[in-house]
């Protein structure tokens, strides 16, 4: 090993010369779920939690869970989950992905669900764990020994060998403070718009769905397409990659998981030549997405910037004047169940085609009645995409200072 005056070499990098450069095996130490089976499934009962619980954001959804009898719970106590737990997919298209436990739920391991404990807090930290593995020093090394089968797999054996910076207990704890107090203002502005989300939708349900089962006057039924226009979206040939780039968004259906009700961005992006090929595809801001194909069936968002979107979600782009993208977005969002029909009857693979969502019917109230609730729903909106800008920018801070922290360039002494 060569050293630098203060510094010394690992092979992750230079780090502070105080720090070590450690095997997981020697301060951490992973654990399996159990391996539940077909047959262990119930329609409910206890949730299991699996890889497809983490998503790719590094958040938790337990909301699609499956379920095991809640009178075997006492022979699987030891697979429970606690609050602070740190999880990881050990295979598929999420594999490497941490996320840490918070729900209030219980909910049991599943195998291929990793869970990260420090073997002695005072020699690592769980949160300062938490965030190494969160890190590319980790995930790089995932990578690169990950298993290269169709069924991309990491074991328990390959992460035992695997490096972890291991600065003294009083720096983990700084670095770990600084990175959480980030992470948690992200979560705080998540649930503000979540809490606001809820608000809107009350309001919705209050002035724009009538009282019982009849129509009130004034108000009358129109499809779809009599409202406005829908697209259908479009994916450039993977045989010509100079059609991606970083100057208009490619949205698909993860965005909306990552970007909540409001598509500000999106995870990959299209160039100007790009643009030019499928320019007739392009929808405006304000537009209306839904998912209608897949898993995702039902996803409801408004895109605030142009942008392009993959064939699994219709756009409805408002056209009639008694409309707004504001009520369309809730109506939709308040038919779910009736999209999830939709799509499902007799068809292994969930699906609703554009003409099939054109004719779906909408109750339209009185055009008063539609202009007050926007005029509301704007408000709400309005701080959404501030706390929405909010969280983009410490996201940003805290990817930035990630790497800097855990190799010791940013000093937190």
């Amino acid at each position: 090993m060569s050293f630098k005056e203060g510094l010394q070499d690992t092979i992750l990098g230079t780090i502070p010369k105080d720090w070590e450069a450690v095997e997981f095996s020697s301060v951490a130490e992973l654990k399996h779920g159990f391996q539940f089976r077909t047959h262990d499934f119930t329609d409910d009962g206890v949730k299991v939690f699996k890889i497809t619980q983490i998503n790719k954001n590094g958040s938790v959804d337990i909301s699609a869970c499956d379920f095991i009898d809640a009178d075997r719970l006492k022979d699987f106590e030891k697979y429970i989950l606690h609050k602070g737990d740190i999880l990881m997919a050990l295979t598929g298209a999420t594999i490497g992905k941490i996320a840490r436990y918070y729900e209030n739920e219980i909910c049991l391991q599943n195998y291929r669900v990793g869970n990260f404990f420090s073997q002695d807090n005072d020699v690592l930290s769980k949160d300062y764990l938490y965030h190494f593995l969160t890190s590319k020093y980790f995930f790089n090394q995932i990578l690169a020994r990950q298993t290269q089968s169709a069924q991309q797999n990491i074991g328990k054996d390959e992460i035992n060998k695997m490096v972890l910076f291991l600065p003294p207990l009083s720096i983990q704890n700084k670095i770990a403070t600084i990175l959480t107090s980030l992470e948690d203002k992200i979560e705080l502005n998540r649930q503000m718009n979540q809490t606001l989300e809820e608000t809107a939708q009350t309001l919705f349900q209050e002035m724009c769905l009538p009282k019982n089962d009849q129509v009130p006057d004034g108000w009358e039924w129109k499809t779809v397409s009599e409202l406005g226009i829908v697209m259908t979206g479009n994916t450039p040939a993977s045989k010509n990659p100079e059609e991606f780039g970083d100057k208009y968004p490619f949205v698909t259906p993860s965005d909306f998981k990552n970007y909540f009700k409001l598509i500000l961005s999106s995870n990959r992006y299209i160039s100007e030549e790009g643009f030019i090929k499928h320019q007739k595809r392009f929808i405006p801001e304000n537009s209306v997405l839904v998912t209608c194909i897949g898993s995702d069936m039902g996803k409801v968002a408004i895109t605030k910037t142009t942008c392009l979107t993959n064939q699994q979600i219709n756009s409805f782009i408002p056209s009639n004047s008694r409309i707004t993208t504001e009520f369309m977005y809730f109506y939709f969002k308040n038919i779910y169940d009736l999209l999830k029909n939709m799509a499902t009857g007799g068809s292994t693979m969930p699906i609703i085609n554009k003409s099939d969502f054109e004719r779906i019917n909408i109750l339209v109230p009185e055009r008063k009645i539609i202009l007050d609730f926007t005029k509301q729903s704007k408000k709400i909106d309005k701080k959404i995409e501030e706390n929405l800008q909010e969280i983009s920018i410490l996201k940003l801070l805290r990817d930035n200072l990630l790497p800097k922290l855990l190799n010791g360039e940013v000093s937190v002494c």
